[in-house]
């Protein structure tokens, strides 16, 4: 910023995230960042687009669990402190028309990484599953109630 100052130009600067600020710029975001603070489970339901994360579940992960206030560094690299102490688990259930196979091997597991090794278990969550639901598209109505009745008695197994 100071360079393009230099040069005798403007600065409009939006600052999405508020990351450096170790604050919360967006008001939705500040709104719901007191609730995983209370949860002790958190569900991700959302549909995978182009092998990740839709935009909007990506700009939870970056506006809600804030550096600063969520999580913090250590004054040594390592893990970061985590900011969300009842956090015990967390869910991923997801949709999508990639075969597991070619998700997992070929593509090498995008989702998971990022989710579950590059956010969660970074600041200290250790229990982390996902249920994915593989070509709905391609099932018929009886399979995909099947599938979703599995995953309702998965998650009531989860918390019993």
């Amino acid at each position: 910023m100071r360079g393009v100052r230099g040069a005798g130009h403007e600065v409009d600067l939006i600052d999405l995230a508020g990351w450096r600020l170790k604050s919360v710029v967006d008001p939705v975001a500040a709104d719901y960042q007191p609730r995983p603070m209370e949860a002790d489970h958190l569900v991700f339901a959302f549909p995978v687009w182009w092998e990740s994360m839709p935009a909007g579940t990506k700009g939870f992960l970056d506006k809600v669990l804030t550096k600063g206030i969520v999580y913090s560094e250590p004054d040594k690299p390592g893990l970061f402190i985590n900011g969300i102490k009842n956090i015990k688990s967390v869910s991923l259930i997801t949709v999508m028309s990639t075969p597991s196979f070619v998700y997992r091997w070929i593509l090498g597991n995008p989702l998971p990484k990022v989710m579950f090794r590059g956010t969660f278990r970074k600041i200290g969550v250790k229990k982390l599953r996902w249920f994915s639901a593989v070509d709905p598209a391609g099932k018929t109505l009886e399979a995909r109630q099947r599938q979703l009745q599995e995953t309702e008695t998965q998650f009531a197994q989860l918390f019993s």
